[in-house]
C-alpha cells in the first residue's frame, strides 16, 4: 500500500494531524479536504483508532469538533499570528498593540473554549 501526502508546512491544517492532510494519493486514489481524508484513512485502517474511533457516537463527537475548530479555534489563532507576526514581515511596520491585544484575547478565549469542549467530551 502506497500513500503519498501533499501538504504545505505553512498551512495550519497540514501541520495539525500530519495531521490533517489537505490532499492524499492512496494507491492512485486522490482525495482532498482534510476532514474527508481523515474519515477515509480511518475506514482504510491507515490511522490509529484513537484518532478516529469506530463507534458512531464517538465519530460524531470527533466530526463535531473538526467542524467547529475551523472557525471556532483555527480562525482566531491564525488571525493573531497574522496580525502579530506576518503583517509586520510583509509591511515592514509594527502592528498596533491594541489590535494585537484584541486578537490575542480572541485566541485565548477560543483556546479556553476548545479545552472546555475537550474536557466535556472526556478527551482529557
Amino acid at each position: 500500500m502506497k500513500l503519498k501526502l501533499y501538504y504545505d508546512l505553512m498551512s495550519q491544517p497540514s501541520r495539525a494531524l500530519f495531521k490533517k492532510v489537505p490532499v492524499i494519493d492512496h494507491n492512485g486514489f486522490i482525495l482532498t479536504e482534510s476532514y474527508i481524508v481523515i474519515r477515509y484513512l480511518a475506514c482504510e485502517n491507515v490511522i490509529p483508532i484513537m484518532l478516529y474511533p469506530k463507534n458512531s457516537k464517538a465519530q460524531a463527537r470527533v466530526d463535531e469538533y473538526l467542524e467547529w475548530q475551523h472557525i471556532g479555534l483555527r480562525l482566531h489563532c491564525a488571525m493573531f499570528f497574522r496580525v502579530k507576526y506576518l503583517n509586520p514581515i510583509y509591511t515592514g511596520k509594527q502592528p498596533d498593540p491594541k489590535l494585537v491585544q484584541s486578537y490575542e484575547k480572541r485566541m485565548i478565549n477560543a483556546l479556553k473554549d476548545s479545552l472546555n469542549r475537550a474536557t466535556k467530551n472526556g478527551w482529557f
